[in-house]
């Protein structure tokens, strides 16, 4: 999945706010990253390291008066997104 996909993704997300109107939250933030990261060593003209990251996935933090909830997931289809924004407005109804 591409980032202009994921960030299409969470406007699908605010667009819909169903989950959020009903979870009693007096604001959201949704939040999306895909980082990599390329790392080389040497060493005496010689390739020591060489390594490759990949950080990829999106979090919802909902917030109600002085309570934050937090929820991050790697599965950025639209159905992941919901399902993650579905779970922490669910949270913020426990006690």
């Amino acid at each position: 999945m591409t980032l202009e996909s994921l960030k299409a993704g969470l406007d699908d997300i605010l667009e819909d706010d169903g989950w959020l109107t009903g979870s009693g939250a007096d604001y959201a933030e949704l939040f999306a990253e895909d980082t990599l990261t390329n790392y080389l060593a040497m060493v005496d003209d010689r390739m020591e390291d060489a390594l490759s990251t990949r950080i990829h996935g999106a979090g919802v933090r909902i917030f109600s008066g002085t309570r934050v909830l937090y929820a991050y997931t790697n599965d950025t289809s639209r159905e992941g997104l919901l399902r993650v924004a579905g779970q922490v407005a669910d949270a913020l109804g426990e006690p």
